[in-house]
Order: C-alpha cells, then structure tokens, then sequence
C-alpha cells in the first residue's frame, strides 16, 4: 500500500508530466493546422450564436458562402442558409466634431454550416474529450459529490452548452453529465465543485482559462492515477491558450486537490495524513 509521501510524489510527477505534454500538444502539426483554420473563422454574437443553434442545433462550423470559397469549399445546391443579424455601421458626428463608426441598425445575411458544404476536408480539433468510463469508480465519484452536497444528473445535452459534455452549475451546485461523458469527465467536473464552488466568493474566482486549467489538470492525476486514458487532457488545456508554465504555477492546489480526491475514493488507501 503505498504512502501518503508516495502518494504525493506520484501526484507531484503527473502533474510535471501533463505540463510537458501541454507544450508538445501546442507545437504538434495537427494543433497549429487547427488554429491557422480556426482563426480565419468570425466569431459570433450570444445573438447570432442562438440564432444559429436555434435554426441549426447540430451547427458546428459556419461562415458565409464565399468565406468558404476561400477553404476550397462550396455550398451544395439547394442548401438553406442560416439567417444571422449584421451590423450596419455608419460614421456619426460626435460633439467634439470627430466621426466615429457607430451601428445604425442591422440587416439580415446568412451562413451555412459545414456539413451543408463540400470540397477540401477542414483540419479536425484535437482530440480533448475523455469518453472512457469506469463503472465503480464512476459511481464512488457520485456517491462522493453527493456527502460534498454538489448534486450529478445524466442529462441528453448539458445547459447551455451544447458541445459539452458535463458542467458545473456553481449557482445551483449541480453537475450536468452526458451519456458520451467519460469518468475523468466527473473528475473535472467535480474538480470544479471543490475549487470553485458556492464556498469561493465571485470576486475571488480565478479567471475562466484557470478554472480549466485547475480542474482538468486534477482530473488528469485522478484519473492516472485510476488508470484511465488521459492522452486528450493536454490538448483540452492547450486549446484553452495554456502553457506549461501554467501548470507549474498552480502546482501546489493542483496537487493538494488530487491527493484528496484520491484518498477519499480511493478503496485499496487508508486515509493517511501526509
């Protein structure tokens, strides 16, 4: 059975792993072919991002139809565009005599997604979802939430976020998770609970990219240490724009979670002080 300063030095050794490996993940040909397309993309308005999922659920990737001309790709014949709002931009007198750009109203233009177009194949993500399960273990992880008060349902699609698949509802210390969510997923989820949760005053809550950064590096110690797959958890933080050097940086609440976590869920460890 191994110490709590074994247990600590494994924990302290992931950690170190999974900032390398962040690293390799933000230089590998794949993430940076993934970049070069996805910055060419506009970024949406909530507005317009709810008009498309509205006229679109399963939208992945829009754009305008010559924007896709210029990704070697077209619009199929008789395909039916996504209307989205567009600003009308007019220069406007201030009252110091300048001009400046303001919006004077909207127009309606339209989008399609990806799969309503053909042509060159688009670089994919990298993969950063963890879809393994461990039955036990998922269940000791619910039983756990539930003794810190943080309720876990299985739902269809996760509350406003629609590409996600678990959530943690600070307001109403709820997890959401999906039927495709793995274990390490819960991890996260749970990660977040215990670092940023109901107890965290909004004013002391780190920045959303640290949030992640927190939780999915605890997640990936817990669930090395369990023996799932965490080969996507370096391209879930390099996607989020984190470095090593981050990870570096909060080793010591990274670690401090995990070792927790795992002695509390842990059957084969003794609850041992390190």
């Amino acid at each position: 059975m191994s110490t709590a300063q074994e247990l600590a030095s494994r924990v302290d050794e992931f950690i170190s792993q999974l900032a390398t490996s962040t690293d390799t993940a933000r230089t590998s040909a794949t993430f940076l072919a993934y970049l070069a397309t996805a910055a060419k993309f506009h970024h949406y308005s909530l507005q317009n991002i709810g008009l498309i999922l509205f006229q679109q659920p399963e939208a992945t990737r829009v754009a305008g139809f010559h924007t896709w001309l210029k990704f070697c790709r077209h619009v199929r014949k008789g395909e039916k565009g996504i209307a989205i709002l567009a600003p009308l931009i007019r220069k406007v007198d201030t009252d110091a005599g300048e001009k400046v750009p303001a919006v004077a109203g909207y127009r309606t233009v339209y989008v399609f997604d990806v799969s309503q177009t053909e042509g060159e194949p688009l670089p994919e993500p990298p993969t950063w979802t963890s879809p393994e399960r461990q039955a036990d273990l998922h269940q000791r992880l619910i039983a756990y939430a539930t003794s810190l008060g943080v309720s876990v349902h299985d739902v269809p699609n996760v509350s406003n976020h629609p590409s996600a698949q678990g959530s943690y509802n600070r307001r109403t210390n709820l997890i959401e998770i999906t039927a495709a969510a793995g274990t390490q997923t819960l991890i996260h989820e749970i990660a977040h609970a215990i670092l940023h949760g109901q107890h965290i005053a909004d004013a002391h809550l780190p920045p959303q990219a640290i949030r992640e950064l927190q939780a999915e590096s605890v997640a990936f110690v817990v669930a090395r240490h369990f023996g799932l797959d965490t080969s996507a958890a370096p391209n879930y933080l390099a996607l989020h724009g984190l470095k090593a050097e981050h990870v570096k940086a909060h080793m010591h609440v990274i670690g401090t979670v995990a070792r927790g976590l795992i002695e509390a869920i842990d059957p084969t460890r003794s609850r041992e002080s390190a």
